[in-house]
Parts: C-alpha cells; structure tokens; sequence
C-alpha cells in the first residue's frame, strides 16, 4: 500500500481469532481514510473552482482599464466586488478547516440571536436570555447564513429567527415562508458547494452553519416548514464543555 499509495487495496481476513479480527479492524480503518481522502480531493476541487471564478472575473476587469477599454470608474466597483466575493469564500472556508477547535466563552445565546435578528429587520421569537458557553463569532456568523439563506432562497416570506429550549438541548434557527426545498436537496445542502437553486451564491452559507454547530458539539437541522416554506437551526447541547 504504501508502494502504490493504492488505499482501495485490502488485507485478505483470513484465519480466525485476534489476526483476523485485526485484519477486519485494519481494512475498516483503510475504508474511512479512503472515504476521508475522497472527500478532501473533492472539497480541493470545488474550491480552486470557485475561487478561479472571482480571479477570473477580477482579471479581466483589469486588464479591461489597462486596454482602455474601461474606465477606472466602471472598473472599482466590479473588482471590489469580486475581491468581496472572494474574502466571503476564504473567510468560509477557514471555518470549515477549523476541524472543530473554537474558544468558548459565556454568552446570552438569547441577546445573540435577537441581535441578528434586528440586524435583518425581522423578528425574534424566544426567551429573554439563555446563558451559553460558545464562539460568540461563529454563532454569530452561521445564524447570520441562515439568515441570508431564508431571505434569498426563501424569497423573505415569514423570516423570523426563533430560539428554542427542549430538554438539554437550545434550538437556534430560522423559519420562512417561501418555496422550501425538495427532499433530495434537504439531504445534500449541508455538503460544501452544493447548490439548490440558480440563486447567486457560494453555495457554502449552510456548510458553514453544520460546521460551526458540529464544532459546538451539535447539528445543523433543516426540516419542512408547515404549511410551506423551511426550517433551518443549529441544535445546540446546553450541557456540552
């Protein structure tokens, strides 16, 4: 194997007792680190793809002004864009490199949510306070991508932020009104990239939401909303370190 760097081969479980449980071990650890490297190639891929585009886009601007061709009033503008475009695509994918490493510190998760919810001039439903220990950042950032998702993909019917408590668990999330999104889409639009409509977009505002709750210790849950529209929130456990 480390010949070939081949990682589909596999040791034949041959015999019995401890070497053949051993092998089975062995080829189980193979599978996920084929299944792991699988995914990284993939993420590489779409990620020099996407950030391909805005240089591209960037590029040709410039090269536009320098031609003549444009003048550096038309040219700012278009270029500013691309580099925000871009920092939005970079400042994304830091956050889903983190693997789960974020500081924690004391927070209202309440106050939090009820901030972004003016921030977006929609309103908020919930308590009045919840004391959690988190990244108050990047909670702040992924209740700011569902936001985002709801008011573009959800045509701003309905939005609301509603923060929840059931048990040992606080459900942060948003709810709209609009169109929702087909089952298959449900399943896939956690995944980096992944688009569900031709919307503008990166395609990573609710990858981004997954990664931040996982790195809490939760998940991302984006269920029907009834009678239409969708349902997106961070569970998040109110007992984890």
């Amino acid at each position: 194997m480390a010949d070939s760097q081949d990682l589909s081969l596999r040791v034949v479980p041959e015999g019995g007792g401890e070497l053949k449980a051993l092998a089975e071990a062995f080829n189980h650890m193979l599978e996920r680190l084929e299944a792991f490297l699988d995914r990284e190639r993939r993420f590489t891929r779409d990620a020099a793809h996407e950030l391909r585009t805005p240089v591209a886009a960037a590029l040709a601007q410039v090269e536009a002004a320098e031609k003549g061709y444009l003048s550096q009033e038309e040219v700012l503008p278009a270029v500013k864009e691309e580099l925000l475009r871009m920092k939005r695509l970079v400042e994304a994918l830091l956050i889903l490199a983190r693997e789960g490493r974020v500081e924690r510190v004391g927070l209202d998760l309440a106050a939090l949510a009820r901030e972004e919810a003016e921030a977006f001039g929609v309103p908020y439903e919930g308590p009045e306070s919840l004391p959690y220990r988190g990244n108050p950042l990047l909670l702040a950032q992924a209740l700011r991508n569902l936001l985002q998702n709801a008011l573009l993909h959800g045509e701003g019917k309905g939005v609301r932020v509603v923060l929840e408590v059931a048990g040992k668990e606080a459900f942060l999330g948003v709810v709209d009104q609009g169109p929702g999104m087909p089952e298959e889409a449900l399943k896939e639009a956690g995944r980096p990239f992944f688009r569900a409509s031709r919307a503008p977009g990166e395609g990573l505002g609710l990858s981004v939401a997954q990664k931040v709750a996982e790195a809490h210790g939760g998940r991302l849950e984006l269920l029907p909303n009834t009678p239409s529209g969708l349902r997106a929130r961070l569970v998040l456990s109110l007992t984890a370190d």
